[in-house]
């Protein structure tokens, strides 16, 4: 054991004071099973070890075992003095066992650790999360060889320290503060996520908080804490406890998933695969409890690849829901898949140069997913509520509107209702006034038939025209107000018909000439014509016409009349030009006119002039006539120089 180390295996130089924060770029290895702590050093000091660590995952259902060795040279002078003190810190993740020795230049070999994750937790042989030895003194002058032993755990990577007490405190201290600082926040955020996520009932969120608290136990059992702090006395429980937290990761994650989509109708065969899934990672579990090694692992890995990929699919069907944000999922999957690519990257980057170790990147992946996660969750979360409520307060505003709208359309109703009622009450008084009319009108004119025969035929003419016109104007009113029995369903119902709804175009029973209609309308305002000093000019002619004479003689009798009322001086001239099958008769007067504004006005029911001491329905009632009775009306007009209406009416061919 007193043989120089040969060339390939340099000595490493210690300085005065200082350590060395990481041998393993140093570090010569020996993949073997089963070898003795002599013949590694014999193997090692002859270059049977390689600069490279060459060992394989799967090689076989147990842990991999490999031995690594470095020799230390303390630089310093011997001047007598004593040995520097320096502490060995290994940082190994879920390492099966460790032995380390320190083999000295005159053959002393000292067991300095002797670690196995089968036995009870010790508290001395932990830094944190590292595995330190007692303190060792290596002397001025002096070459050390250090021996190490290892049985792999799920990771290969490791750090070995020489550091001095003073930097193992330190180290001991900045580890402390970033683990503890790590752990405050993920409890704070995972407190933080369950709670406003469950307070919102929102159960996608909590699934995915519960996925990320499963996470954090695994990262815990991997820096030993769960060994340390809940069964440090029953090291049997490690091998479960690791491999259900490693396939209860997978199986949260398809849970959640598994909740994502519950609303989905398109995701019904993705559930069932869900259903498959989770299945698989109990099965997995169970396998793992029989058989725990290299295999199982392998095997839960590969669910937790299954449960990334599923994240991806679980949030583009999110993405297809109608009207619906849902860029949690797809968020969470990219992160998920981008870290990947960082934490294999990462530990490339370790492996090659003793950078970060597998449990730092593994934080470091998680406290970037979780913080994601659960902000990407939480404002979606936060903006669908808000989307919810804009979306309550548009239904209630537009309920409101509906409501107004309700409101007038009652008021509406209740308005037609009293005009209906206003309608009825006025025809039931033209129809009062219209029969007492009769009455005296019938007695009038048997007074007048017996007085007759001391008039003038003229004069009895005249006047028999007249009473026959009063007579069927009353006879139309009353007609018109009449109520009139109609048959529905096996019931009567009383109609009251109104002269102002449509009515098909009547038509008398034979054909007769204008030159009647026309001469009674001239010996009706002949005389008030002459009293004014007005000419009212006839021309006469031979048309004929089989359109009803009392709808003639209420519409000529209202323009004639509103045309010698007005006209103050000049003539008011009826006259009659035939244009096809139609007749045209104009009503011409030399009066004040009218503007379109007046017009408008005036021909609406109820509006009168300002030296009118009528009722203002003169020309509505025109105009209504010319309507219901498919007749055409107009007029022109200008101010100051006279009026012109024109009505068409049909003509029987002679």
């Amino acid at each position: 054991m007193t043989a120089a180390p040969p060339a390939s295996a340099e000595p490493v130089d210690l300085t005065a004071g200082q350590g060395i924060a990481d041998l393993k770029p140093h570090l010569r290895y020996k993949a073997i099973t089963g070898a003795r702590p002599g013949a590694m050093l014999k193997s090692f000091q002859t270059g049977g070890f390689e600069p490279e660590l060459n060992t394989s995952f799967l090689a076989a259902n147990h842990a991999a075992e490999a031995w690594a060795a470095v020799t230390v040279r303390n630089a310093s002078p011997d001047d007598g003095r004593e040995g520097d003190p320096f502490v060995l810190a290994l940082s190994l993740a879920l390492v099966s066992e460790a032995d380390i020795y320190l083999v000295r230049d005159e053959g002393l070999t000292e067991h300095l650790l002797r670690y196995s994750l089968f036995r009870p937790f010790d508290e001395n042989e932990h830094a944190v999360n590292r595995l330190r030895t007692p303190q060792l003194d290596i002397a001025p002058g002096e070459t050390v060889t250090l021996l190490v032993s290892l049985k792999l755990g799920p990771f290969h990577d490791f750090r070995l320290a020489l550091e001095t007490p003073s930097e193992h405190e330190a180290s001991v201290f900045n580890d402390g503060i970033i683990s503890a600082a790590f752990y405050a926040f993920s409890i704070a955020a995972l407190v933080f996520g369950l709670g406003f996520h469950a307070a919102m009932r929102n159960w996608v969120g909590v699934g995915y908080a519960a996925l990320f608290c499963v996470a954090l136990a695994l990262i815990a059992f991997i820096d030993g804490h769960l060994f340390r702090f809940f069964f440090p006395d029953d090291p049997q429980w490690q091998s479960p406890v690791g491999f259900g937290l490693l396939f209860g990761l997978s199986g949260f994650g398809f849970v959640a998933a598994q909740a994502s989509i519950a609303q989905e109708e398109r995701g019904t065969g993705f559930r069932a695969i869900l259903l498959v899934l989770i299945g698989a990672s109990l099965c997995g579990f169970g396998f793992s409890l029989f058989s725990p090694g290299p295999f199982a692992a392998v095997a839960a890995y590969g669910l937790i690849g299954l449960m990334i990929l599923v994240q991806i699919y679980a949030g583009r069907l999110w993405m297809m829901q109608g009207g619906r944000i849902h860029f949690g999922g797809i968020g969470i999957a990219v992160l998920a898949a981008l870290s990947l690519i960082f934490l294999f990257s990462l530990l490339s980057g370790a492996q090659a140069s003793g950078g970060l170790l597998v449990p730092e990147v593994l934080k470091i992946t998680f406290a970037i997913l979780l913080t994601v996660t659960l902000g990407v969750l939480s404002i979606n979360l936060i903006h669908l509520r808000r989307q919810n409520a804009r979306a309550i307060a548009e239904r209630m505003e537009a309920l409101e509107a509906e409501n107004t709208r309700s409101r007038e359309l009652l008021e509406a109703q209740e308005n037609a209702m009293r005009a209906r009622d206003l309608a009825s009450l006025r025809q039931r008084q033209l129809a009062t006034a219209s029969h007492d009319f009769k009455q005296p009108l019938s007695s009038l004119r048997m007074t007048f038939d017996s007085i007759a025969d001391q008039a003038s035929p003229e004069v009895r003419a005249r006047l028999n025209e007249a009473f026959d016109y009063m007579e069927a104007l009353s006879g139309q009113y009353l007609a018109e107000t009449t109520p009139e029995s109609k048959a529905s369903d096996g019931q009567d119902e009383l109609v009251v018909k109104s002269a102002s709804e449509p009515a098909t175009p009547e038509r008398a029973d034979e054909a007769y000439s204008l030159s009647v209609v026309l001469g009674t309308v001239e010996q009706m305002f002949f005389e008030e014509a002459i009293s004014k000093g007005l000419k009212l000019l006839l021309v006469d002619c031979s048309l004929e016409t089989d359109l009803p004479p009392i709808i003639l003689m209420r519409i000529l009798t209202n323009l004639v009349s509103n045309a010698v009322k007005y006209t103050k001086q000049g003539r008011v001239m009826l006259g009659v030009r035939r244009a096809g099958n139609a007749a045209i008769i104009h009503v011409f007067d030399t009066g004040p006119g009218m503007s379109e504004t007046q017009f408008q006005r005036l021909r609406q029911e109820h509006q009168k002039g300002d030296q009118s001491s009528g009722h203002g329905l003169g020309l509505a009632v025109c105009f209504e006539l010319a309507r219901q009775n498919d007749l055409d009306l107009d007029y022109c007009s200008i101010e100051g120089k006279g009026s012109l209406f024109r009505l068409t009416i049909p003509v029987v061919a002679t």
